[in-house]
């Protein structure tokens, strides 16, 4: 059984459970590379996905567009992890944003 705070996959695209209901429907959280969007569903519509490992202090290249006034391909460092779907706290040349770990690509020197 899929549970609350948990990643998942939903039609291709990264999905955080909000909230379980009763008879095995889940409120979700979808991401896209653009904007996120909250849809009910049951367990059979979405499954269970590997979230990338996303380590305090560490750089990564931010590349999604889903933040305002933050471009993709921006050089970004985690200076903080919370909770919920946008955990990561990171700081950037245009400020300090929160992210998802899908938002983030690690960057091979």
């Amino acid at each position: 059984m899929l549970e609350k705070n948990q990643w998942v996959k939903y039609k291709g695209k990264p999905a955080y459970i909000i909230f379980v209901h009763t008879g095995d429907v889940y409120e979700i959280m979808v991401l896209t590379d653009v904007y996120s969007y909250k849809i009910f569903v049951t367990e059979n519509e979405i499954t269970e996905i590997q979230v990338p490992k996303i380590s305090l202090n560490n750089s990564y290249m931010y590349k999604s567009y889903r933040v305002d006034y933050l471009p993709p391909n921006t050089i970004s460092t985690v200076i903080a992890i919370e909770t919920g779907p946008y955990p990561y706290v990171i700081k950037t040349k245009y400020g300090t944003f929160k992210v998802s770990p899908f938002d983030l690509q690690p960057i091979n020197y």
